[in-house]
Protein backbone atom coordinates (compact mmCIF):
# COMPACT_ATOMS: atom_id res chain seq x y z
CA UNK A 1 0.00 0.00 0.00
CA UNK A 2 1.21 3.26 -0.77
CA UNK A 3 0.84 6.50 1.42
CA UNK A 4 -2.25 8.03 0.18
CA UNK A 5 -3.88 4.39 0.73
CA UNK A 6 -2.94 4.38 4.69
CA UNK A 7 -4.08 7.89 4.81
CA UNK A 8 -7.68 6.98 3.59
CA UNK A 9 -7.45 3.75 5.92
CA UNK A 10 -6.47 6.09 8.60
CA UNK A 11 -9.25 8.71 8.12
CA UNK A 12 -12.06 6.35 7.93
CA UNK A 13 -11.28 4.91 11.10
CA UNK A 14 -13.85 5.46 14.06
CA UNK A 15 -12.65 6.40 17.18
CA UNK A 16 -15.02 5.92 20.80
CA UNK A 17 -15.18 7.16 24.32
CA UNK A 18 -14.32 5.38 26.87
CA UNK A 19 -13.92 7.18 29.55
CA UNK A 20 -14.99 10.89 30.43
CA UNK A 21 -13.62 12.88 33.80
CA UNK A 22 -14.19 16.77 34.82
CA UNK A 23 -9.94 17.00 34.42
CA UNK A 24 -7.13 15.58 32.52
CA UNK A 25 -5.11 14.67 35.84
CA UNK A 26 -8.25 12.64 36.68
CA UNK A 27 -7.47 10.22 33.24
CA UNK A 28 -3.51 10.45 33.55
CA UNK A 29 -3.08 6.99 35.33
CA UNK A 30 -5.98 5.49 33.30
CA UNK A 31 -3.96 6.83 30.10
CA UNK A 32 -0.84 5.46 31.62
CA UNK A 33 -2.23 2.21 31.70
CA UNK A 34 -3.38 1.58 28.44
CA UNK A 35 -0.31 3.00 26.77
CA UNK A 36 1.23 -0.18 28.84
CA UNK A 37 -0.83 -2.41 27.15
CA UNK A 38 -0.09 -1.28 24.06
CA UNK A 39 -3.01 0.47 23.06
CA UNK A 40 -3.15 3.85 21.78
CA UNK A 41 -5.49 6.44 23.67
CA UNK A 42 -5.42 10.28 23.40
CA UNK A 43 -7.36 12.65 25.90
CA UNK A 44 -10.17 14.93 23.95
CA UNK A 45 -10.44 18.18 25.22
CA UNK A 46 -7.65 18.22 27.39
CA UNK A 47 -6.40 21.29 26.17
CA UNK A 48 -9.21 23.49 26.61
CA UNK A 49 -10.08 22.32 30.16
CA UNK A 50 -6.40 22.86 30.93
CA UNK A 51 -6.62 26.53 29.78
CA UNK A 52 -9.90 27.09 30.99
CA UNK A 53 -11.23 24.33 33.92
CA UNK A 54 -14.03 26.06 34.26
CA UNK A 55 -15.34 24.89 31.01
CA UNK A 56 -14.40 21.55 31.84
CA UNK A 57 -18.78 21.28 32.51
CA UNK A 58 -19.77 22.94 29.67
CA UNK A 59 -17.56 21.22 26.72
CA UNK A 60 -18.92 17.77 28.66
CA UNK A 61 -15.47 17.31 30.33
CA UNK A 62 -12.09 15.91 28.95
CA UNK A 63 -12.78 11.90 26.82
CA UNK A 64 -10.84 9.49 27.12
CA UNK A 65 -10.56 8.09 23.55
CA UNK A 66 -9.11 4.85 21.83
CA UNK A 67 -10.02 2.95 18.11
CA UNK A 68 -12.58 1.33 17.72
CA UNK A 69 -10.94 -1.30 17.24
CA UNK A 70 -8.81 -1.77 20.57
CA UNK A 71 -12.31 -0.22 22.48
CA UNK A 72 -12.85 -3.95 23.94
CA UNK A 73 -9.53 -4.81 25.05
CA UNK A 74 -9.09 -1.49 26.18
CA UNK A 75 -12.06 -1.83 28.77
CA UNK A 76 -10.99 -5.13 29.67
CA UNK A 77 -7.21 -3.61 30.64
CA UNK A 78 -9.19 -1.15 32.82
CA UNK A 79 -11.66 -3.73 34.30
CA UNK A 80 -8.62 -6.06 35.28
CA UNK A 81 -6.87 -3.28 37.57
CA UNK A 82 -9.97 -2.18 39.74
CA UNK A 83 -9.36 1.23 38.69
CA UNK A 84 -12.78 2.11 40.07
CA UNK A 85 -13.19 0.07 42.80
CA UNK A 86 -12.67 2.71 45.58
CA UNK A 87 -15.33 4.68 43.92
CA UNK A 88 -18.77 4.79 43.08
CA UNK A 89 -18.05 4.99 39.92
CA UNK A 90 -17.17 1.86 37.53
CA UNK A 91 -16.10 1.10 33.99
CA UNK A 92 -19.29 0.43 31.95
CA UNK A 93 -20.30 -2.50 29.00
CA UNK A 94 -21.85 -0.07 26.99
CA UNK A 95 -19.27 2.00 24.69
CA UNK A 96 -22.26 4.76 23.86
CA UNK A 97 -21.92 5.84 27.42
CA UNK A 98 -18.69 6.70 29.34
CA UNK A 99 -18.38 7.12 33.14
CA UNK A 100 -18.19 10.40 35.23
CA UNK A 101 -16.12 10.64 37.92
CA UNK A 102 -17.85 12.03 41.27
CA UNK A 103 -16.03 15.20 40.91
CA UNK A 104 -17.79 15.70 37.43
CA UNK A 105 -21.06 15.24 39.62
CA UNK A 106 -20.51 17.16 42.20
CA UNK A 107 -19.16 20.12 39.66
CA UNK A 108 -22.69 19.81 37.83
CA UNK A 109 -24.37 19.74 41.44
CA UNK A 110 -22.51 22.86 42.13
CA UNK A 111 -22.91 24.69 39.32
CA UNK A 112 -26.77 24.30 39.38
CA UNK A 113 -26.43 25.66 43.01
CA UNK A 114 -25.04 28.73 42.15
CA UNK A 115 -27.30 29.39 38.62
CA UNK A 116 -30.23 29.03 41.03
CA UNK A 117 -28.62 31.29 43.98
CA UNK A 118 -27.99 34.30 40.98
CA UNK A 119 -31.67 33.59 39.69
CA UNK A 120 -33.12 34.27 43.31
CA UNK A 121 -30.82 37.24 43.88
CA UNK A 122 -31.83 38.51 40.73
CA UNK A 123 -35.47 38.25 41.37
CA UNK A 124 -35.35 39.72 45.22
CA UNK A 125 -33.09 42.78 43.15
CA UNK A 126 -35.84 43.68 40.88
CA UNK A 127 -38.25 42.77 43.61
CA UNK A 128 -37.02 45.34 46.16
CA UNK A 129 -35.96 47.90 43.70
CA UNK A 130 -39.80 48.40 42.70
CA UNK A 131 -40.85 49.37 46.42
Amino acid sequence: MNNSEDLDQNIEETFVTILTVTYPHEAYPVKGLLGNAGIESWLEDENMVSANPFASIAIGGVKLRVRASEAEEAMKVIKEQNIFSDSEDEIIDDLENAPIFETQKRNQQIASYILAIILIITVLYFVFKLF
